[in-house]
């Protein structure tokens, strides 16, 4: 319930990755669920496997397994609807919209595994190895392994189209407590489709969302400089590597000499660590600059990058000011930066939100690099501009000692 209420649509990969979210950090994980179903008497509990029910085969399903190939048959099963609810795919009658077969070509497809990691694509990969279960590089596996089943099985059929639908429905969405992929020729559609769209998952999505969990995982594990990359893995670690994404340089909590890769607002940023440290401790942006991002409750994106869902044009010019003030040395004055009226309102708005008001907006900072022993050069005045003209801001403030 908490799952509908939350996702009244579950159909995209967006939503998706937010449902598998929520159940690990706020509905108890999939112990939760486990307990779910074994009060439902679905799941054994000492087995871990799903109750197994016995139901007569449909006339020619046997055949239809055939179509697999006999890569994928040993694996997975095709399964069909009633034979009145493909006989009423086209029906408009409210009684079979909704019930009834989502296309003229409806499939499933179902594992011959039983245990309860495979009831629904909600725990792919979540389930904990102390259970029997697989890893997201398992589970990722095994579900590019149903999709490739479930095309095999489509090529193989004539009357089929090649505008092939895999979906699944989420838990929370699902009517049936086992795995079961719908196949759709999607040239060929009902009502009923229609009808569920709104819970129709597709596979991709599902994919999408386990690749991203994957890397994440990996490139975190690639940060010990002695990691090998597997050959198993997708492609896109190595080219988080070579691309310099993933830092596999030896890291000590505390130090400031390396690199933070950031995605703001889906532009890509890397800002070295102790420009950000300038900020005051407890800051927003402070956290961003913690060496595992992730606690301080930012989200990773599937590169491996913290997510921030900030306006690029704003966090660029507040991350190259405290780049500037980093680097001055310590007898500057650096001004606060001079912004067009249309990007004012919208940085100190920002650096605000960030905790760094002080440092950007409200009035000259001293530099925080070395002194400078000498300077012949003169150094420009320090002037503001009012709507009126040049205005003189309020000077430096004090060192400790001076009064």
């Amino acid at each position: 319930e908490e799952i509908m209420g939350r996702f009244p649509q579950l159909k995209d990969a967006a939503a998706y990755r937010e449902a598998r979210r929520m159940l690990t950090e706020e509905l108890g994980g999939v112990a939760s669920i486990k307990n779910e179903l074994e009060h439902a008497q679905v799941v054994q509990e000492e087995s871990n496997m799903l109750t197994a029910k016995s139901c007569p085969h449909p006339a020619g399903m046997n055949i239809e397994q055939m179509h697999l190939g006999p890569e994928y048959r040993c694996k997975f099963k095709i399964c069909c609807n009633c034979p009145e609810n493909d006989a009423h795919w086209d029906s408009d009658d409210p009684a079979w919209v909704g019930k009834a077969s989502m296309s003229s070509r409806h499939k499933f497809l179902t594992t011959k595994n039983l245990h309860f990691q495979w009831f629904n694509a909600l725990v792919f990969g979540l389930v904990d190895a102390s259970l029997g279960g697989a890893s997201k590089q398992e589970a990722f596996e095994e579900v590019t392994s149903m999709k490739a089943a479930a095309l095999e099985y489509t090529k193989s059929k004539e009357e089929w189209s090649d505008d092939v639908g895999l979906f699944v429905h989420v838990f929370g969405h699902n009517t049936v407590n086992s795995l079961h992929m719908h196949i759709l020729d999607m040239n060929a559609l009902g009502p009923s489709y229609y009808k569920d769209e709104y819970r129709n998952c597709p596979v991709d999505a599902v994919l999408k969302v386990l690749r991203e969990e994957m890397e994440v995982e990996l490139a975190a594990s690639l940060l010990s400089p002695n990691a090998q990359i597997s050959s198993k893995a997708p492609e896109g670690i190595a080219r988080l590597v070579s691309a310099g994404a993933v830092d596999r340089r030896p890291r000590v909590r505390g130090t400031d000499a390396d690199t933070v890769l950031l995605d703001v607002g889906g532009e890509r940023l890397s800002v070295a660590r102790d420009a950000l440290l300038l900020a005051p401790e407890g800051s927003l942006l402070r956290r961003v600059a913690a060496p595992r991002a992730e606690d301080g409750g930012f989200s990773i994106d599937g590169d491996g990058r913290v997510f921030l869902n900030f306006p690029p044009r704003a966090f660029k010019r507040i991350i190259d000011h405290l780049v500037f003030l980093q680097m001055a040395p310590s007898d500057v004055a650096v001004k606060p930066p001079s912004l067009p009226w249309a990007v004012r309102e919208e940085v100190e708005h920002l650096a605000w939100l960030l905790g760094v008001w002080d440092l950007v907006v409200a009035g000259p900072q001293w530099g925080r690099g070395a002194p400078l022993e000498t300077s012949t050069r003169p150094r420009p005045p320090r002037l503001g501009w009012s709507l009126c003209g040049p205005r003189r801001r309020p000077p430096p403030p004090l060192r400790p000692g001076q009064g």
